[in-house]
Formats: C-alpha cells, structure tokens, sequence
C-alpha cells in the first residue's frame, strides 16, 4: 500500500510540468518570506526558525496536494507566528507579510484549479496577475486608512461607520466591474 503510494508520488512528480514546479517554488518562497518578515523585528532566534520550517514543511506538503486544506493550516501558523512574535500590529511588516500570504493563497487556488501535468495559459496568468495588483493595492490602501486613524484620537461615530461602509461596497462593486471589464476584453480578442 504505502509502496503503491510512493510510487504514485513519484509519477505524478516525473509527470509535472515545469511550469508548476516554479510556481510551487514560488508558493514555498513566500510562505519563508512571510515567516522572516514576522522575524525581523527581532524574534528569538531559535523559535522563529522552528516556525519558519514548520511553515516551509507543510508548504511544500500543500503546494503537492493542491486542493487540500494544508495551505489553510500555513496560514494560520503564519498568523500564529504574527500574534506571538510582533508587539506592533500596524508596522510595515504587515503589508510585506500579508502579501506573502496573498501570493501563497493566489498560487495554491491557481494550482488547486490545473491539473499537474497542464500549463497555464499566459492569459490566464495575466488575469490573476491584473486581480492580485487590486487586492494588494487595496491591502495597502486600508493599512495605510487604519494606520492613519490609529494615530488619531476621535470617539466612534456611527454616521462616519455607515458612510465608511458605503464606501467600502462602492468601491468593491466598481473594482469587480473593472476586473469583469478586463477579463471579458481579453476574453475577445
């Protein structure tokens, strides 16, 4: 049984296109990258590196079975590792941290969704590429917001909630019509 298993791995490994393989490496990158950004405000040594190859461990184990719910479980040991190593929750770091997960998140949903010996269209790239630039940009738009009004010492103010909501859905509903608008374009030529 575990010997059929093995080999199993091993053919769908001979099997996988190289495309894959650099965006599995990608993922993993990320993951390491996120675990040393939560370090890097001076996390002790030895449990940060523990963390970080706990992180890349299960990673790579999420990257070969795409599909699986290991990549929630690196997310959530990365969050781990936010909550336990970092004082300031709204330092630069968050933005560099949060992207990493993106990329891990966006590249084990493109994985998950492609067999392992196909290869991904160049558009279909370009569109995930096109997506990922609003959320991060969004990403950063809203540390920046709540970085700004941290600073500030204001009392609560239910109007200002209900406008900031409004907001909020304005501009979810324009940027998901700009992205239809995008993907539909390339789809037509």
């Amino acid at each position: 049984m575990i010997e059929e298993a093995l080999q199993l791995w091993l053919d769908q490994a001979l099997a996988t296109r190289r495309q894959r393989w650099v965006l599995g490496a990608a993922a993993v990158a990320s993951v390491v990258a996120a675990s040393l950004l939560v370090g890097a405000g001076g996390a002790s040594g030895r449990e940060l590196a523990i963390a970080t190859v706990v992180s890349a461990v299960l990673a790579t184990i999420a990257v070969g079975g795409s599909g699986t719910h290991v990549g929630s479980l690196v997310l959530a040991i990365v969050a781990l590792e936010w909550l336990v190593f970092v004082d300031d929750e709204t330092s630069p770091r968050a933005i560099g941290v949060a992207v990493c997960l993106y990329v891990f998140h966006s590249l084990l949903a493109l994985m998950a969704a492609t067999p392992h010996t196909s290869v991904i269209d160049a558009r279909v790239l370009r569109r995930w590429a096109v997506r990922s630039v609003f959320v991060i940009a969004t990403t950063v738009a809203v540390w920046a917001l709540v970085v700004t009004l941290e600073r500030r010492q204001a009392g609560g103010s239910q109007a200002l909630t209900v406008v900031g909501l409004v907001v909020v859905i304005v501009t979810v509903v324009a940027l998901r019509r700009a992205i239809f608008a995008t993907t539909n374009g390339n789809a037509a030529r």
